[in-house]
């Protein structure tokens, strides 16, 4: 039975490719489309749809629906292929972890109504 130190010195004296540098990080972290606003605190998101009338419809219906579960309600605007999100706990005039919680559900169903247009 070979040593620890065996065994590692014969993998780098063979030259293996198993251990090498990436010139490119294999994972990108996406930016966040959500913007902080002030006056009061607040995150706001517009989501585009671009004639995808029936993935809107979705996003709108899935949105309000998980705000009822919640029991935590954002301003939503409605405007032609648009749909945009505010939002912030108005006890406390900020953002808190219940708005946090929102944003990243309201970007998962998002992300679900496209998957409506592309069936389509």
């Amino acid at each position: 039975m070979k040593s620890v130190t065996g065994l590692m010195t014969e993998y780098f004296d063979s030259g293996s490719q198993l251990l090498r540098e990436f010139t490119e990080v294999p994972i990108k972290p996406s930016k966040s489309e959500w913007e902080l606003l002030s006056n009061p605190e607040r995150m706001s998101r517009t989501y585009e749809f671009a004639g995808k009338t029936d993935s809107m419809v979705f996003f709108v219906q899935e949105l309000l629906l998980f705000q009822e579960e919640l029991g935590h309600h954002a301003k939503v605007t409605i405007e032609k292929d648009a749909v945009s999100v505010e939002v912030y706990t108005h006890g406390v005039e900020r953002v808190t972890n219940l708005d946090k919680e929102f944003v990243r559900e309201a970007d998962k169903i998002f992300r679900d109504a496209g998957e409506i247009s592309e069936r389509v």
